[in-house]
């Protein structure tokens, strides 16, 4: 129901996107990231079961990982 993500920016960054998209490439949350470090803690718990992508983007450098989601 909830995710902690713990996240380093590159170079010295202090803000970034984190967006996470279903299987079908629809993008059903998105929040920021600020400062260079740190941990953001999601509620998935409007989202169905399956699997899905989290992106964090942040200037040229993207870095994405597979979320499942099962209740």
């Amino acid at each position: 129901t909830w995710v902690a993500i713990d996240y380093t920016l590159p170079n010295g960054s202090t803000k970034a996107e984190l967006s996470i998209f279903n299987a079908m490439g629809v993008k059903v949350k998105q929040v920021e990231l600020d400062g260079n470090q740190g941990q953001k803690v999601l509620d998935l718990r409007g989202l169905a079961d399956g699997v899905y992508t989290c992106t964090v983007l942040c200037g040229e450098y993207c870095h994405t990982e597979k979320i499942v989601i099962t209740k």
